[in-house]
């Protein structure tokens, strides 16, 4: 029953001025839809009278528990005001019932009760109600309370639909850099023209990645495989990625042009488009199928790993990472390769899980693991990103990227 609290002010038909509304908030809730639930006609006429008055429209009232869940079921409103003890379905009742539907998990139950006890607050709380209020109802008080529990689920809200739009925009942005990964039918034509065959597998930690490999024909009797890493990851380390792709495929291919060469060419750019402190390593191999040979040219990128008569073996090369400096020199070394061979390339995400200072793979020890990985070629990526994910039980720090070229055997003849 709403009693003496309820003073002249808060019957008064003449609406409040638009100012004051505004502080209240009235003026960003006033449109919101609120259930009252209450078996006393004097109070829902009393409520209803004080929120009208504040500019709440959008009300619907219900006699008794039960009308008030099928109420609540068929018109979602935004805040549910009800009695606690009615006749039908009480108000710990409505309450339990309407948390057990994920649509009224985070809905705010207002709960209005005559008696106040510590007990009963517990068992009110426990029943998932959001709030309690006692009567008689003080009309400023119900206000404020309504207004604040509006702001947040509307908050909540904002929130979830913000964080659906930015989840879309990444995946869209995930598929657009997959993209720039080598398609399968690239890779399928390539194995048709030289006696190569492809593994790879990239991951990024946080939906973008800042790692990125491209394979390309130089002539009849070369390609050239480079893989990128740039520093950090998700959107900053993504659109770096995007620049040097554009840079990269909007330029004719050099077959003259050495490894080292263009990788002194990519730095130029990137120190030139390149926030201050954002850098990339870089290896490029290109390889030589009619000389028989591979020749490396490292930007600080990891040691690449090379496999000669089923041996494999580090290959160190220095140097600078592309976009710090355009005077930067880089490594290159020249070595033989045939029939059988294979070339892996990786991001040092493999060699710093689960942690830089204590990894699964120390160069040494990847080495001694790839002697031992006797799969075929196709699921050596997996094996490895499997052994990482055994030590990295919350995923991967960064991104990862693994790429084998293998020479395959029996073909040199046809090159």
């Amino acid at each position: 029953m709403v009693g003496s609290l309820l003073t002249k002010s808060d019957f008064s038909t003449t609406p409040l001025p638009a100012s004051n509304l505004r502080e209240l908030g009235v003026d960003r809730v006033g449109d919101a839809r609120v259930l009252l639930i209450e078996d006393s006609s004097f109070a829902r006429k009393t409520i209803t009278a004080i929120l009208s008055n504040y500019g709440f429209d959008n009300l619907r009232c219900a006699a008794d528990g039960a009308e008030g869940v099928r109420m609540a079921i068929e018109w979602s409103p935004e805040v549910i005001i009800t009695d606690l003890f009615m006749p039908v379905k009480s108000g710990f009742d409505v309450c339990k019932d309407l948390r057990r539907l994920p649509e009224f998990h985070e809905t705010p139950i207002i709960v209005q009760t005559s008696s106040d006890t510590p007990a009963l607050r517990g068992d009110v709380f426990e029943a998932g109600a959001s709030d309690l209020i006692t009567k008689p109802i003080n009309a400023r008080e119900l206000l404020s309370r309504l207004i604040v529990h509006l702001e947040r689920i509307r908050l909540i809200d904002s929130l979830k639909a913000y964080r659906n739009q930015m989840r879309e925009e990444l995946d869209a942005a995930k598929a657009m850099q997959m993209e720039l990964l080598p398609a399968d039918n690239l890779i399928a034509q390539l194995e048709q023209t030289y006696p190569a065959r492809f593994a790879w597998h990239s991951q990024p930690c946080q939906g973008l990645a800042g790692d990125i490999w491209d394979v390309r024909a130089l002539d009849e009797n070369s390609i050239r495989l480079w893989a990128a890493d740039f520093t950090g990851h998700g959107v900053r380390s993504a659109l770096n990625t995007f620049r040097l792709n554009t840079f990269v495929r909007t330029r004719e291919v050099n077959p003259n042009q050495s490894p080292e060469d263009w990788l002194a060419s990519l730095n130029v750019f990137l120190c030139d488009v390149l926030p201050l402190g954002q850098f990339a390593t870089l290896l490029c191999c290109d390889i030589d199928f009619a000389a028989g040979k591979v020749k490396f040219a490292s930007a600080g990128a990891p040691e690449p790993v090379l496999r000669r008569a089923g041996r494999h073996e580090l290959i160190d090369i220095s140097g600078m990472p592309i976009g710090i400096s355009k005077r930067a020199e880089f490594g290159v070394t020249v070595r033989d390769m045939g029939p059988g061979d294979s070339i892996f390339a990786y991001s040092d995400a493999l060699t710093e899980t689960p942690s830089a200072d204590d990894p699964l793979f120390t160069p040494e020890n990847l080495v001694c693991s790839l002697d031992a990985l006797t799969c075929d070629l196709a699921s050596k990526p997996a094996r490895l990103l499997s052994r990482l994910m055994e030590v990295s039980e919350k995923g991967l720090d960064d991104d990862l990227t693994l790429v084998f070229v293998e020479w395959q055997e029996g073909a040199r003849e046809e090159v």
